[in-house]
């Protein structure tokens, strides 16, 4: 959890002006809340969203205010946070809600109060504050979402730190070590081969961590977003592992829902290990793009050997089965069309597609 600032300390010598100032801005509040709602509606496009940050106006906390409870304005703002976190909302937009309500009581009150500077002053404070413990609730809806790994998540991670990371890391201890004992001995050259060896380990872990990161999924969507995650994704598959993997342009606009697109990530991430496992192919397409209805739609292509429906193998057909129900939970839609190689009609490889529907509020 985010560590707390005691509210006393950071409301000192503010009570009384900021009293003043709420009581000058209390009549003129409903313009200011249509002011605000107007200029809040040119940069926040998403109707889910700016309903959501619209909770942020500071009038609707002017009791807990004016009493001089600070403690519970500062826990409702970090609740705010976290419950604007889980939804999905843009934190530039949840800041900038607050930046826009401010300018609004600002302009306000230099006409009510034009010789009274301190409750400008005493203002600003209260919304740098509110920003503050507004972020300090994203952080902590952040932290939940790393605990929030499920199970089968947990197992990946365990396996890969010790499979990849925890043995080089026993290798390079090893070679460690016996470089320590070439130099006691006086064997500078056995020591520095093995140096070299040790640079190609380090490099080696560096590496599995940064796979390890990207294959925690979450954590990179939640700093980046589904189009930039997939893409950093399809660079490192194909680092790793020498299958040209193509990202298509996306007409996506903005960020979708968490669950879809952690759900989405996890398909593309399932769709790509299949390719790796049983395709034999060279390249691999993923395409993202905004359908009617609305619905995403996601699609992961290869040029592989395909296989016959009633022939799957079983870890291909788990695979996929956890694909579908990763939809099915969401609503979604889920086909797999493949054509095996040979079977004479030109075309080859695998095709999944699957399609979310999204709010009815998404820009078309």
């Amino acid at each position: 959890m985010t560590r707390r600032f005691p509210p006393d300390l950071l409301f000192s010598e503010l009570q009384k002006p900021l009293r003043r100032a709420l009581e000058r801005l209390a009549p003129l509040f409903p313009e200011v809340q249509f002011n605000w709602r107007a200029s809040l509606a040119r940069f926040v496009r998403r109707r889910d969203e700016y309903d959501a940050v619209t909770g942020l106006a500071l009038d609707r906390y002017q009791p807990h205010l004016a009493a001089g409870d600070f403690e519970a304005f500062t826990r409702e703002m970090q609740q705010q946070g976290h419950a604007l976190a889980s939804l999905g909302v843009a934190e530039e937009h949840a800041f900038l809600a607050l930046a826009l309500y401010q300018e609004h009581c600002l302009a306000a009150l230099a006409r009510e109060a034009p010789g009274e500077p301190e409750l400008a002053m005493a203002l600003a404070r209260l919304v740098s504050v509110a920003q503050l413990f507004l972020y300090s609730g994203y952080t902590d809806a952040r932290a939940v979402g790393w605990s929030a790994l499920d199970e089968q998540d947990r197992q990946r991670l365990a396996r890969d730190l010790h499979d990849d990371i925890g043995h080089n890391l026993i290798v390079l201890k090893l070679y460690m070590e016996q470089m320590a004992q070439d130099f006691n001995k006086g064997q500078s050259d056995q020591a520095g081969s093995k140096l070299a060896e040790t640079v190609a380990l380090v490099s080696d872990a560096i590496e599995s961590v940064r796979r390890v990161i990207l294959d925690l999924g979450p954590a990179i969507l939640e700093e980046l977003g589904l189009q930039q995650a997939i893409r950093l994704y399809a660079r490192q598959f194909s680092g790793r592992t020498g299958i040209q993997v193509r990202v298509g342009d996306s007409g996506l606009v903005g960020r979708l829902p968490h669950t879809h697109e952690r759900a989405l990530y996890r398909v593309m991430q399932g769709a790509l290990s299949n390719v790796l496992k049983h395709s034999q192919a060279e390249h691999a397409t993923v395409t993202l793009a905004a359908g009617p209805g609305p619905f995403v739609v996601m699609s992961v292509e290869d040029d592989g050997v395909g296989f016959e429906a009633r022939r799957r193998v079983p870890a291909l057909s788990f695979g996929l089965t956890t694909m579908r129900g990763r939809m099915e939970s969401l609503g979604g839609r889920f086909r797999v069309e493949s054509w095996p190689l040979g079977a004479g009609d030109g075309r080859r490889g695998t095709r999944i597609e699957v399609s979310l529907p999204l709010p009815q509020s998404y820009p078309a």
